[in-house]
């Protein structure tokens, strides 16, 4: 039984999550001529959409279904500023995985074969190639990977350029609004609740990113997803030094090898934005941070970037 002061509407699907998959999920629903209401707890882009990094990195992903799910998702980047019309920063400024040290050598040699095999534009570096590609790199390093299929984005504003481009075909936009039960007739979906709305549909877009297992529970729907914790350090704007993205050869061996990854896949990630702004990263976790974690972290960085040591 629904409360008198809660307003009931319909929409053909209710998309719940406003991040980069949520707001085009919305935009691609009412391509197709549905009604589409998309429900966001707080802002568009205001979660993990909004807290990653800009890689759009092609190079790293498994051969396989990944691969090709990659390669599929950044096909749709090269016109897809146009079709929005609107600028959210997409640059095809290539990516390297630095190779820093004899260790990783083998598995790296043998990740780029099966890589050429997948289809994936890919080159192995020694060590005064990949300098003169990115002159910040230690001298240090055995060598690097370089792909010119990677790219980089702003996940913000690309959120918000299908949020803009999902209103102007109709979607309606709830932020502030969260999703606070889903109701189930005969074993389907037949509505969503708000906190102040009823909205009766027969699909229902789980996009809520690291909260979906919550919104599977409500629907008795098991959703296997665990969050895995990345912490990135954000520079102050400086002059252009870092061109595309770089990884290093340690925290791709902790995606791919049990016995390499620590328990918080520590590795140097490393990008800039178009204002300036170092990206430093990352871990890789299932816990929160801890202390040790950074100081690791920033070893890493130290040894691989010493130009840009802080």
């Amino acid at each position: 039984m629904l409360r008198r002061d809660i307003f009931v509407t319909t929409a053909d699907a209710v998309v719940i999550g406003g991040g980069v998959i949520g707001t085009s999920i919305a935009y691609r629903l009412a391509e197709e001529n549905r009604k589409v209401i998309l429900i966001e707890k707080e802002e568009i882009g205001s979660k993990t959409s909004g807290s990653c990094d800009k890689a759009i990195f092609l190079q790293s992903k498994k051969p396989g279904f990944p691969s090709e799910l990659a390669k599929a998702s950044r096909a749709v980047y090269e016109n897809l500023e146009d079709e929005l019309d609107f600028s959210f920063e997409f640059k095809r400024g290539g990516g390297m995985i630095v190779v820093q040290s004899e260790k990783y050598l083998p598995f790296m040699e043998d990740f780029v074969e099966k890589q050429k095999q997948a289809g994936i534009d890919i080159q192995l570096l020694d060590k005064k190639e990949a300098i003169d590609q990115q002159p910040i790199l230690s001298k240090n390093i055995v060598g690097s990977t370089y792909s010119n299929e990677d790219a980089e984005v702003n996940p913000l504003l690309l959120s918000q350029a299908f949020a803009d481009a999902s209103r102007r075909k109709g979607v309606e936009i709830r932020t502030h609004t969260e999703a606070v039960d889903v109701s189930i007739e005969n074993g389907k979906v037949v509505g969503v609740k708000t906190a102040k709305e009823y909205i009766s549909t027969e699909i229902v877009v789980n996009a809520a990113g690291p909260f979906a297992p919550q919104i599977g529970d409500m629907a008795d729907v098991n959703t296997p997803i665990q969050p895995r914790r990345g912490v990135i350090l954000i520079s102050e704007k400086v002059t252009p030094v870092v061109k595309g993205n770089i990884l290093c050869s340690q925290y791709l061996a902790a995606k791919h090898l049990t016995e390499e990854a620590p328990a918080f896949g520590i590795g140097l990630s490393l990008g800039q934005t178009d204002d300036g702004n170092l990206l430093i990263g990352a871990s890789r976790e299932f816990k929160s941070l801890v202390l040790s974690q950074i100081t690791g972290w920033m070893t890493i960085f130290d040894n691989e970037v010493p130009h840009l040591a802080l």
